[in-house]
């Protein structure tokens, strides 16, 4: 999933010119929407920390400018991703431009996929599930797996992006389960290894209700008091 990645960072050392080094990178993942602040921390070993440094993300990308927060830590926020998902090399430049001075690593990770329902019965249920940045190749050989089995079937309904997708629709059919539970879904794409797509879907038992008119006598007026008893509710069901 896309919260726990981002606080992870990077402790590659890495030697600058003119007497810095990086010693840090926090976060050093993004989603592919960008948007998150990340914080590269540098030591200077003989001049003092410049106002600003350009940072760059990855050969898709221009030059961003990072600002010094204090004492070596400057922040940027990294843009959303153009060239799928997965490692880039990024670099950081002088305020100025010119040659870069430094690199480092940094991985892009595709925002969690979109599952609708969220929920199916455990006698099973289709559901549509929107995978953004898919895998390379064939789209119409991709299965999506509930827990580690493939679905009953997939079928690719759309995709968006050309010949380099941004996202595909698929629809899947869940197989039945025998109790309730989270199972995490991944695609895998022509044979290929399966990748987790930072959702579950939720296998719930179908409520039953019963309900009791309480009323003196039978209930002959048009306001009577009805108790429903619900058993086996929906998760999103509170009160």
């Amino acid at each position: 999933s896309s919260s726990s990645s981002s606080s992870s960072s990077s402790s590659a050392v890495l030697t600058l010119a003119a007497g810095f080094i990086v010693t840090n990178v926090s976060p050093n993942r993004c989603p592919s929407e960008g948007g998150l602040d990340v914080f590269i921390t540098l030591t200077a070993t003989q001049v003092t920390y410049p106002d600003t440094f350009l940072v760059s993300f990855g050969p898709e990308f221009g030059a961003l400018e990072a600002a010094l927060v204090s004492g070596g830590m400057y922040k940027v926020s990294c843009p959303a991703a153009t060239a799928g998902v997965g490692q880039r090399e990024g670099q950081v430049l002088p305020a100025g431009g010119g040659e870069s001075v430094a690199g480092f690593t940094f991985t892009y990770e595709a925002q969690p996929s979109l599952v609708v329902p969220a929920f199916v019965p455990l006698s099973g249920g289709s559901v549509t599930v929107t995978v953004y940045w898919p895998p390379a190749g064939d789209l119409a050989a991709c299965a999506i797996l509930i827990g580690t089995a493939p679905a009953l079937s997939t079928a690719l309904v759309s995709s968006e992006g050309g010949a380099a997708p941004t996202s595909a629709v698929f629809s899947a059919a869940a197989a039945p389960r025998g109790a309730p539970g989270d199972a995490e879904l991944s695609v895998s794409c022509g044979g290929g290894a399966a990748r987790y797509l930072g959702a579950t879907l939720a296998y719930v038992e179908q409520p039953s209700v019963e309900g009791d008119v309480f009323e003196d006598g039978s209930c002959t007026t048009f306001s009577c008091l009805l108790l429903l008893r619900v058993s086996s509710p929906p998760p999103w069901v509170t009160g």
